[in-house]
């Protein structure tokens, strides 16, 4: 596992890293997150940490008859962060060449082999994933994850601290 994660670290190129944590930052794009059968739960924590951080924020279910309805709204300013690792999941790709199609900049999470989403992905960030068992790991695509998401909070820190504030007094708060 710890070389999954010297090797994710050390192959993902900076420039690149930047471009997706830019993009992430900018509060004029809505974000949807999206992934297949084990990669959703990645794509679902990612969600969870950054509707805290910024506003227009949201999780679309991979499969089809939940994505249908609510693809038809995404456009240019919308972005898909996909994450797909190999057994790909054609319902993940169908949504992101969908939303490509519409306009959509996606970022795609994935494994060194590069899932089929790659071919409209505008930016990937590929995770080693390679495990001494049947499965394989998640831990490069939730080091990424959790990077991004201490990337972004920094980026956007005026904003996030008083957003982040008001959501810990509405928990403390006593129904």
């Amino acid at each position: 596992m710890i070389g999954n994660l010297r090797a994710t670290v050390e192959n993902i190129a900076p420039a690149e890293f930047e471009a997706v944590v830019a993009l992430l930052s900018d509060p004029r794009r809505p974000i949807h997150f999206t992934g297949g059968r084990f990669t959703g739960a990645l794509a679902r924590y990612a969600e969870s940490h950054f509707r805290i951080v910024r506003s227009g924020v949201d999780f679309i279910e991979g499969q089809p008859a939940l994505w249908r309805d609510r693809v038809i709204e995404i456009g240019r300013k919308d972005v898909i962060v996909a994450f797909d690792i190999r057994r790909y999941q054609e319902d993940v790709t169908a949504l992101c060449e969908t939303a490509a199609k519409q306009g959509a900049t996606i970022v795609l999470l994935t494994d060194p082999w590069l899932s089929p989403i790659a071919r409209v992905a505008r930016h990937v960030l590929p995770a080693h994933i390679v495990a001494p068992s049947n499965w394989d790991s998640s831990a490069g695509l939730l080091l990424l994850t959790e990077a991004l998401v201490s990337a972004v909070t920094k980026r956007l820190w005026d904003t996030a601290k008083p957003r982040m504030e008001a959501v810990e007094r509405l928990r403390n708060e006593r129904s």
